[in-house]
């Protein structure tokens, strides 16, 4: 079996399937080559679903910041002055907020607890996301 690379993108509105999956294909060969890797990527398969909440995607070349289609994060080449920085603290504090709200949210069995306060926060804030799981 081939090696494939699926890019499943986040929540909201996109910039067109051909363009987020050649910013993806251009991030991730940028990846391999910053770091001496002599290799092509193996097949790329984008899911892609902004399509289906939105009536077209987002257009990188609009530059009115109020058009509802504006581009705000568009694909640029990483800085070659990139360093690594230490988040241990960030991380531990992180890592105990996480497990404060799994312990509220979640039974032993890892079901859902107050399932209708979940309910309510992916509704008023996720609407993607409700659709998605819907």
């Amino acid at each position: 079996m081939a090696n494939v690379i699926i890019l499943i993108h986040g929540l909201g509105n996109k910039p067109s399937k051909i363009t987020l999956e050649n910013w993806w294909k251009k991030a991730m060969l940028e990846g391999l080559k910053s770091n001496n890797y002599k290799t092509r990527l193996p097949l790329v398969e984008m899911v892609y679903w902004a399509d289906i909440m939105y009536d077209q995607p987002l257009n990188e070349k609009i530059n009115n910041p109020e058009n509802p289609y504006y581009l705000e994060e568009k694909y640029t080449k990483g800085s070659n002055q990139f360093h690594v920085e230490n988040h241990e603290t960030r991380k531990k504090v992180i890592d105990f907020i996480n497990k404060q709200i799994n312990k509220l949210f979640l039974n032993e069995d890892f079901s859902l607890n107050y399932k209708f306060i979940a309910d309510s926060i992916v509704n008023s804030y996720f609407k993607d996301l409700e659709i998605y799981y819907k």
